[in-house]
C-alpha cells in the first residue's frame, strides 16, 4: 500500500530558509520542490486562481513521477477541479475531498477521500482511491511518534493510496518521512 507524505503548497513556509537556496528565483521554487518531493497537496484557493493554463506550466514543470492532489473546497462542485486536473494529465494524483461523515476516527481525526473529479454529463466525484489523514503537528518532527502514525494509518486505512498531509512543515520534514516511509517498505 503506497504511503506519500505531502505537504500543502510548495512556497516557502516557517523553517524552510535552508530549503531553498537563497539565489533561486520564486518562479523556479515548484521545479525544485518536485525535484525533492514526491507529492504537493495544492489548497483550492491556489488551483482556483492557476486555473489550466497554470496547471499546464505546473505539470511542464516538474518530474513525470511527480504528482499535484488537488484539495477541495467545501461547498464547491468537485467538477470545477476537472478542467485543472485534465491540464495536469498524469500528474494528477486525485482530488482530496472534505472529511468522511460518519468514518472511523483514528486520535480524533478523520480521513479525507482520494477522488477523481468528473465534469460533463456524469459530473460528481468517482469512487475513492485512497483515504488522506491530516498528521498532528506535534507528530511531524518526532520519528518515533511519525513511524507510530504510519503503522496506525496503514492498519486502519483500506487498501489504497495514503497520503500522509503534513500541512505547512519545512520542505526538510517531507524529506524525512519520505525516507522514513521508505525505511519502512510503503
Amino acid at each position: 500500500m503506497p504511503l506519500l507524505p505531502v505537504r500543502s503548497g510548495w512556497d516557502p513556509w516557517s523553517g524552510d530558509d535552508p530549503f531553498y537556496p537563497d539565489d533561486l528565483p520564486p518562479e523556479w521554487r515548484l521545479a525544485y520542490f518536485a525535484n525533492v518531493c514526491w507529492a504537493v497537496a495544492v489548497p483550492a484557493a491556489r488551483w482556483r486562481a492557476a486555473g489550466v493554463a497554470g496547471a499546464r506550466d505546473w505539470a511542464h514543470d516538474t518530474p513525470s513521477r511527480f504528482r499535484f492532489y488537488l484539495e477541495a473546497e467545501p461547498g464547491l462542485p468537485s467538477a470545477l477541479a476537472a478542467p485543472v486536473a485534465a491540464a495536469l494529465g498524469e500528474r494528477f494524483g486525485g482530488l482530496i475531498g472534505p472529511p468522511l461523515s460518519g468514518a472511523d476516527q483514528v486520535c480524533g481525526l478523520e480521513p479525507r477521500p482520494i477522488q477523481e473529479p468528473r465534469a460533463g454529463q456524469s459530473a460528481g466525484l468517482s469512487t475513492t482511491r485512497g483515504l488522506a489523514w491530516t498528521v498532528p503537528a506535534a507528530v511531524i518532527d518526532d520519528p518515533r511518534a511519525a513511524r507510530n502514525w504510519i503503522e496506525r494509518r496503514v492498519s486502519a486505512s483500506p487498501a489504497g493510496l495514503i497520503l500522509a498531509l503534513l500541512g505547512p512543515c519545512s520542505g526538510a520534514a517531507v524529506e524525512r518521512w519520505q525516507m522514513l516511509v521508505e525505511l519502512m517498505g510503503y
